[in-house]
C-alpha cells in the first residue's frame, strides 16, 4: 500500500524538533497549505518537494515517487466510470 509523502515528512520534522509552523516559514509557504500536505489532504508539488529537499535533505525524487504511487493506487480504486479521459 502506497504512503502519502506527508506521512514521510511528518516524522522527520518531529525527530528534528521542527514545528509545522516553523517549517512552513522555512519553506516560504502557508502553514495551512503545509498542514494539508502533511496530513495527506493535498498533493505534494514538485516545487514544494525541491524546497523540502533543500531545507531538510529529504530527496525530492523519493517524495515525488511516493506521491505518484499514492495517486496511482488511489485512482486504481475508482470505478472506471469515475475516471475522465482526455478527448482528442
Amino acid at each position: 500500500m502506497a504512503v502519502h509523502p506527508g506521512m514521510m515528512i511528518k516524522p522527520e520534522l518531529e525527530e528534528r524538533g521542527i514545528s509545522q509552523k516553523e517549517f512552513a516559514k522555512m519553506l516560504g509557504t502557508q502553514p495551512s497549505h503545509l498542514s494539508e500536505v502533511l496530513n495527506g489532504k493535498r498533493a505534494l508539488t514538485t516545487e514544494l518537494a525541491v524546497k523540502i529537499e533543500n531545507t531538510i535533505g529529504l530527496p525530492a525524487k523519493i517524495l515525488l515517487s511516493a506521491q505518484t504511487q499514492y495517486e496511482l493506487e488511489s485512482t486504481a480504486r475508482l470505478p472506471a466510470t469515475d475516471i475522465s479521459w482526455p478527448v482528442a
